[in-house]
């Protein structure tokens, strides 16, 4: 009897392993067709269409990870030749098949997000926080099917066992959450894009929009570094976008010159003949010096006092010349606010603001344009007497004592 057992114990011995063997050697071969044929054949194709969108999943994998179940599929139908081990097997099997279809998946998405952004319209309407959140899903559901699958149970089952954990999971991706709401109302109000330049202070981040992931915002600064803010920080927080600069191809020129209160007084008749011989100045000083002339002849004015009647100022000539001077320049915007005007006096003097656009948005050439408006109006500034504010400085001090005699120094 126990010689008839131990035959049987073999006979049963060498079939599950011809079986084990079998299903080694078919799930080899189904991988090498998957590879070398059906995969080969995929790629072949792909080359010959006129469609980007084909070559991109290849590119990204998708078609390698569906390669992997063709060995995993030949293993899960010989699960049925066994018992009880067959079903742990073919549960296993199916947790894999799972797993490789989710990675697939994940795959597929990523390269929908790259055709996607090959449109013009992406950078305005970016996508890749949706696909992220519908990763998350896909993950989520797919996580739960194979612990089911694993248990053996029904995935409702193992979904409504997670209730209890419902404030530890709100707790993990909470801000996943609020990044998720963020992600929208950016989107609908149009507030950030991909290659506006933004700054946001209480990040240290002033650059351009490199990335706008589910979760955080990739911002890449004029010195190269990349600052990384997460999405809702944006709703919680002020920023400042450039995007109207850049799209009206202009800049705004604010830059201010202080001068010396003191140094402000009228002008006299030599020195209007003078400055009526500055082209820009020209029509303006004999159109009011017309217009001045007759309005103190007909009010009979005493113009021996300085007081009386109407004159001109240097500062006041000056800031006609300044505006005439822009206008004429050919690198600001005509048809844009141009203003220039005086400031509440200070200690610091009286300041001239000028206010205009430049024709260029080109960061060094609107340096250029509005440095070269300062240079030239600091020099000109002596053709109408005026004088610069500034603090004095080490060689003002001995300017002075130099000046003092050795009386006054003794």
């Amino acid at each position: 009897m126990g010689k008839i057992t131990q035959f049987l114990n073999s006979n049963i011995y060498a079939k599950n392993s011809s079986i084990i063997l079998g299903a080694i050697l078919l799930s080899i071969v189904a991988y090498i067709i998957a590879r070398r044929v059906i995969l080969r054949g995929l790629k072949y194709f792909t080359q010959k269409t006129k469609f980007s969108w084909d070559d991109i999943i290849l590119e990204q994998g998708v078609f390698n990870k569906l390669a992997l179940l063709a060995p995993a599929i030949v293993i899960y139908y010989f699960g049925y030749a066994f018992d009880q081990v067959g079903v742990f097997l073919q549960r296993g099997v199916s947790s894999y098949v799972l797993f490789v279809f989710l990675l697939a998946v994940n795959d597929l998405l990523t390269a929908v997000n790259l055709i996607y952004n090959r449109y013009e319209f992406a950078k305005s309407r970016p996508i890749k926080g949706y696909i992220q959140v519908v990763k998350l899903i896909v993950f989520s559901i797919g996580g739960l099917t194979i612990i089911a699958l694993v248990m053996g149970k029904s995935p409702a089952v193992v979904i409504s066992g997670l209730g209890a954990l419902t404030a530890v999971l709100m707790l993990v991706f909470k801000d996943s959450i609020l990044s998720l709401v963020a992600s929208i109302q950016l989107a609908t109000n149009d507030l950030i894009r991909i290659g506006d330049w933004v700054e946001m202070p209480k990040f240290n981040a002033n650059g351009e929009v490199s990335d706008i992931a589910l979760n955080a915002v990739k911002i890449q600064n004029f010195d190269k570094t990349i600052t990384s803010i997460p999405t809702h920080r944006f709703l919680e927080d002020s920023f400042k976008n450039w995007r109207g600069m850049a799209e009206s191809g202009t800049r705004r020129i604010l830059k201010s010159i202080h001068l010396d209160q003191t140094s402000v007084r009228f002008l006299t008749e030599e020195e209007l003949d003078k400055l009526e011989k500055v082209a820009v100045l020209s029509d303006y000083i004999k159109s009011r010096r017309q217009e001045i002339t007759q309005h103190n002849q007909d009010k009979s004015v005493d113009l021996s006092i300085s007081a009386n009647g109407r004159r001109l100022t240097n500062l006041g000539t000056f800031r006609q010349y300044v505006f005439e001077y822009l206008h004429n320049n050919e690198n600001i915007r005509n048809d844009l606010t141009l203003l220039v005007r005086l400031l509440q006096p200070t200690n610091q003097g009286i300041a001239v603001q000028i206010y205009c656009f430049s024709a260029d948005q080109r960061w060094a050439q609107y340096e250029g344009i509005q440095g070269d408006i300062i240079d030239h109006l600091l020099a000109v500034l002596g053709d109408f007497d005026l004088r610069v504010f500034q603090d004095p400085v080490g060689s003002d001090f001995a300017k002075f004592q130099n000046q003092l005699s050795p009386v006054d120094t003794a």
